[in-house]
């Protein structure tokens, strides 16, 4: 029972008729982050969603290593959430549909059979971790040949 409701709280499932992998964490406001490893028939996903505590920014990060495409549907409620606010998408990627009445974000993304790494952040004030600073470490340590 403990396992079903924790799962239910991740919010990582697969549909394997429609080749979608659906991503609807339950983020409980006290809590700064929630995240979950999982093998589909499709292959490996995993996430992380963070926000601090009483903050109003969010970060998604989800990495794959997928046997065939699938369809990433995203479907997420972010608690205080009151403006989307500046959007960032690693790979580039157009700002999600958002309803500040119920503070939900949806989205949908085609993933690559083989490995993925992707980042989002939304919302207002600092970030857990600014896309744009780590995009500039990742490119400087490729320059490095490191």
């Amino acid at each position: 029972m403990l396992i079903e409701t924790m799962l239910d709280l991740a919010g990582l499932d697969y549909d394997v008729p429609a080749r979608r992998l659906i991503l609807e964490p339950a983020l409980p406001p006290t809590w700064p982050h929630i995240g979950l490893a999982q093998n589909f028939p499709c292959g490996r996903a995993s996430y992380r969603l963070e926000r601090p505590i009483g903050g109003e920014s969010y970060q998604l990060g989800l990495e794959t290593r997928l046997d065939h495409p699938v369809t990433l549907q995203v479907d997420l409620t972010c608690p205080g959430l009151s403006g989307l606010g500046p959007w960032q998408a690693r790979p580039a990627a157009p700002p999600p549909r958002f309803d500040p009445a119920t503070s939900r974000l949806t989205w949908t993304v085609e993933l690559p059979a083989g490995s993925t790494s992707c980042e989002w952040s939304w919302g207002l004030g600092p970030r857990p971790r600014d896309l744009e600073a780590r995009g500039k470490s990742d490119n400087d340590a490729a320059r490095a040949g490191r």
